[in-house]
């Protein structure tokens, strides 16, 4: 008798095998690539309408609670059609496969002709994460206190961006928080209010 494993890996190279039939993903980081299945299951959502109609309805029997796989075995003779089962019962999890009245099963012949328009393994789509801040704009969002250099990345960035910032009498750049605000103007140093 084969292990689950060993089982599980023989599936898996199964054109019927559910997971074959999802999108796949490559994320690239500069570092490592990853690929991971998606969400979508596009062979079985485009023809969902078939798949409901041209499935029998059957009663649920106390077996089968919580056990899509024996469901699977009893109509198909194999335990690998048992997402498809879930899916076309519209079941999310093997937890709420049970107390229910009839269970859709779908053609056999259906989903073999539902192989031909598995998507492809060398169509993966590439996701490249989006850079969403510029290096100034993320000095400003750090975790941690600022040391001196990145205190003076951020008065050497705010004279760049005003080049020539009012000064106080001590030659330093006048800011909104200084004491020197007088009825929403600033004291300049000949006594004059801008």
């Amino acid at each position: 008798m084969a292990s689950i494993k060993a089982e599980a890996k023989r599936n898996s190279k199964l054109n019927v095998d559910f997971d074959n039939y999802r999108n796949l993903y490559r994320e690239v980081d500069g570092l490592s690539e990853v690929i991971f299945p998606g969400f979508k299951i596009e062979p079985y959502e485009l023809n969902m309408f078939r798949l409901l109609s041209d499935s029998k309805q059957v009663p649920f029997q106390p077996r089968w609670h919580q056990r899509p796989d024996y469901t699977s075995f009893d109509y198909y003779n194999s335990v690998i059609f048992w997402p498809i089962i879930l899916y076309v019962n519209n079941t999310p999890s093997i937890e709420d496969y049970k107390d229910l009245d009839v269970v859709l099963i779908p053609s056999y012949d259906l989903i073999l002709s539902l192989v031909k328009e598995k998507i492809s393994q060398s169509e993966i789509e590439t996701i490249v994460p989006p850079s969403t801040f510029s290096e100034k704009q993320a000095s400003y969002y750090k975790l941690y206190p600022l040391d001196s250099k990145d205190i003076n990345k951020l008065k050497a960035n705010s004279i760049l961006e005003d080049p020539f910032p009012p000064l106080d009498e001590e030659g330093e750049p006048v800011t909104d928080d200084d004491d020197n605000l007088i009825d929403g103007g600033v004291l300049n140093p000949d006594g004059t209010v801008t």
